[in-house]
């Protein structure tokens, strides 16, 4: 496969010709900050946390979505995309619990990782108490925490997708 050179904060990096800006550049051990992206997946950019800047380009543009080109550059770091990206990840906590500590995957937790990457607050999370907590546990290969979804589409798109099921669907209620 064709390679391009690619300026990622300034470090020059070899890219695959066709492949988006947050595979380069993660390949090329430069973290981006995300979390609906998966390697099996097509790339939508819904979760926005992987917003850079590229030169030429106007506005924050999603790194999942955005393909290499010979010569990009793009910037990772800065007070407006952090600020994007610590409103994209509280706008998903809006419907989290607060209860993090208590949740079987403490510590453990990509949800907990991009809280304190992208320094969002937990004011937006509701309480929750452990007895309105509910754990469906019918199917033993797949335990859900209804109340801890953050309604990014991922595990519906793996399921759909990746494994060819589709047996999950996200109702969305006004």
């Amino acid at each position: 496969m064709a390679k391009v050179n690619i300026f990622v904060d300034g470090t020059q990096i070899e890219a695959e010709e066709g492949q988006n800006v947050l595979r380069a550049a993660l390949a090329a051990g430069i973290y981006i900050p995300h979390l609906c992206s998966h390697p099996d997946l097509e790339s939508r950019g819904g979760c926005k946390l992987c917003v850079v800047n590229v030169e030429g380009m106007e506005g924050a543009q999603t790194s999942c979505t955005t393909i290499v080109k010979e010569g990009m550059k793009i910037t990772t770091k800065g007070a407006r995309l952090e600020q994007i990206r610590r409103v994209a990840m509280e706008l998903m906590l809006a419907g989290h619990p607060h209860d993090c500590t208590s949740c079987k995957m403490y510590l453990k937790c990509e949800l907990q990782a991009m809280m304190q990457v992208t320094n969002a607050v937990a004011g937006r999370m509701r309480e929750v108490t452990k007895t309105t907590t509910r754990i469906n546990t019918n199917n033993p290969l797949n335990v859900r925490e209804m109340e801890r979804c953050i309604a990014c589409g991922r595990c519906i798109r793996v399921c759909k997708d990746v494994r060819g099921v589709g047996v999950y669907q996200l109702n969305k209620t006004n």
